[in-house]
């Protein structure tokens, strides 16, 4: 409405790096709906999967929330009403406390740069991480060369959009050796695919950048959707394995306060 380009407005409304700089080079390239639809798939391709995570966590939670119940109901008969309700009220706040921790922890240190190595690191999860920033700098770097970028603009471009802890670094490296060939840069970048820079120095000789930029995409995409379905896959385990472990604590819990009185009595006679 102020008059603004639309990669402009994307940035003044806060939009992260990974859709400005998408939208900068599709905007440059005359080629913004084809960006707005590959934004669009890779959200509800992410949605997806957000979905499939929280519905497996609905039932541990369900069978966590009804043990810290059911588990202090022998205190009514023992006990008293009032130490039942206190039971019940400390199990679920320490529940709900290491539930909303954990979250509230994942979400603060889940870009952070510091963190951001160590979660580079968990596997399943490194994979996933690393499997978006290659995607993601393969969809850059192909559109912004599409749009007429140079080879190193695009290559910093494309590492500035992954999100990647050090992607100043990457960009950095990559504007710097403007004077190499890209598929030799790529030789220092760890985190994407070795086999990218065979396949890019073939493109250097051939002249079919464009094509093996395309190949390079859908390759990153397929390792991409894979990561996903192995992690939502793998979080209804870890979610019954933690099930697991609370039900055992709480198990353990009352077998201990019911019997250590009668133990620590026979022991002093």
């Amino acid at each position: 409405e102020q008059g603004d380009r639309v990669a402009e407005a994307f940035q003044a409304a806060g939009f992260d790096s990974f859709e400005q700089r998408l939208v900068a080079a599709g905007e440059r390239g005359g080629q913004l709906d084809i960006i707005f639809r590959a934004i669009s798939i890779y959200y509800q391709r992410e949605r997806s999967v957000s979905r499939a995570i929280q519905m497996s966590a609905v039932y541990p939670l369900i069978v966590l929330n009804a043990v810290a119940v059911i588990g202090p109901i022998p205190e009514l008969f023992l006990e008293s009403f009032a130490s039942f309700v206190f039971s019940v009220f400390i199990n679920l706040f320490v529940i709900w406390a290491l539930i909303l921790g954990s979250y509230f922890l994942i979400k603060l240190t889940w870009r952070n740069n510091a963190f951001q190595f160590i979660w580079f690191r968990v596997p399943l999860v490194g994979w996933f991480l690393r499997t978006t920033y290659q995607y993601r700098w393969a969809m850059v770097m192909r559109i912004e060369l599409h749009a007429g970028v140079s080879f190193a603009d695009a290559a910093a471009d494309a590492w500035m959009a992954t999100d990647f802890a050090n992607r100043e670094v990457r960009a950095r490296q990559a504007t710097e050796g403007s004077s190499q060939p890209l598929s030799q840069q790529m030789l220092h970048w760890p985190e994407l695919p070795v086999d990218w820079s065979e396949y890019l120095s073939t493109a250097e000789e051939s002249g079919k950048i464009d094509d093996t930029l395309q190949m390079l995409e859908s390759l990153a995409e397929d390792e991409w959707q894979n990561a996903h379905k192995r992690l939502s896959s793998f979080m209804p385990v870890l979610l019954y394995i933690v099930l697991l472990l609370g039900v055992g604590a709480f198990v353990f819990s009352f077998v201990y306060n019911r019997f250590y009185p009668f133990l620590d009595a026979t022991d002093l006679f």
